[in-house]
């Protein structure tokens, strides 16, 4: 997921209406009534994140489910349409996943903010949209990624991240139906008990740099030209020259060798 994708439906999300207060004009002329900074858990398996009320499409019905299916609303997708899913989708939240909703509307969609997905341009959390559905007013009993295991040695890194060799890339994914570059490492951190920024470019400002000769398995590698905005990929060191990474769409988690990319931009240490 790229800094400056993430950016640009930040600003549709902004554009869609306010951020606080009770009482919001929503588009549509829509009232939201829903108290501000209310805490809500995600309910549903998986909770695609979007950019508007408006942004899903007619082939997207089946991600709007109080229950989603994942990986049937991405088999029923064409490649095309799984490509035009970057300026529509924020990212994706999981089940029992902690939250701030901000507005409730009454056409049962809800403007959110994810505590634990930040970054330069969303620090307090990413926000979007998601189906009120699909969200809880009562703790969630049985979350993913919460019980977590100590950060271990980069080795724990990478053999974790192999469990995810040939998961689909998906824009703004967080799960094993699907997930995107910096999607895939920051679940592995994540589970690890390390919370990355959820976006690449993010990411490469934590933990300590790491000269190209000196990699070690578990170290996160970027891929961009000139300043840290500019990076567009991440990915695990694996070790022996490999990268374990989710290429771009029409692709699944796999090894490639690091002197296949002309733009390597340079590698963090999380420790």
């Amino acid at each position: 997921m790229s800094l400056r994708a993430v950016g640009a439906s930040l600003a549709l999300v902004l554009a869609g209406g306010g951020l606080t207060g009770a009482l919001a004009s929503t588009p549509g002329g829509t009232t939201a009534t829903a108290p501000t900074g209310q805490t809500v858990w995600v309910s549903a398996g998986v909770s695609t994140v979007w950019v508007k009320p408006s942004s899903p499409r007619k082939v997207d019905a089946l991600a709007l489910k109080a229950q989603p299916d994942i990986t049937r609303w991405m088999n029923r997708q064409t490649l095309r349409q799984r490509q035009g899913l970057v300026p529509l989708v924020m990212t994706q939240a999981l089940h029992g996943d902690k939250i701030v909703r901000l507005e409730r509307r009454s056409d049962g969609w809800s403007k959110v903010r994810l505590p634990a997905q930040t970054g330069n341009k969303f620090p307090d959390g990413i926000i979007g949209w998601v189906p009120s559905r699909q969200l809880s007013t009562t703790k969630v009993t049985h979350p993913v990624l919460h019980n977590v295991v100590p950060h271990g040695t980069g080795l724990t890194v990478v053999r974790t991240a192999r469990d995810y060799l040939g998961i689909r890339y998906l824009w703004g994914g967080m799960s094993k139906a699907g997930l995107d570059c910096s999607g895939l490492t920051y679940r592995v951190f994540r589970s690890l008990g390390v919370v990355l920024p959820r976006d690449a470019a993010d990411q490469s400002k934590v933990g300590t740099p790491v000269a190209r000769r000196d990699l070690r398995k578990g170290d996160l590698v970027f891929f961009g030209t000139g300043g840290w905005a500019q990076i567009h990929h991440v990915g695990i060191y694996a070790g022996k020259g490999r990268v374990l990474h989710a290429p771009y769409t029409g692709t699944t988690v796999q090894l490639t060798r690091l002197s296949k990319w002309n733009d390597y931009w340079g590698a963090r240490r999380i420790r």
